[in-house]
């Protein structure tokens, strides 16, 4: 999507037109009408890039048996906090 809202603020489209051509090429599966605003902005200050930008801090990824020992436990008990289901499948939360 970044890219086609460049492409369209480079042809000298607005931010509203762009936004109407994604939603009649993409349908609802079209970005919101505040996502398109904000990088057009940003194409239109000079950001060149398409990618995010890389932000500190550790990634997150979480193990396929973390997830499923938290669904089976969901399954069983839905009042679980998020504390509880961190203890289930043994990960740290920051809280």
């Amino acid at each position: 999507m970044r890219a086609n809202i460049k492409f369209c603020m480079n042809l000298g489209k607005s931010a509203t037109e762009t936004f109407t051509m994604l939603q009649q090429a993409k349908g609802k599966d079209s970005v919101c009408r505040a996502l398109v605003f904000r990088w057009h902005k940003k194409f239109f200050e000079g950001h060149t890039a398409l990618n995010d930008e890389h932000r500190s801090g550790r990634k997150k990824s979480v193990k396929a048996s973390s997830v499923a020992s938290i669904q089976s436990a969901l399954d069983t008990d839905r009042r679980l906090t998020v504390r509880e289901l961190a203890e289930i499948a043994d990960v740290s939360v920051g809280l």
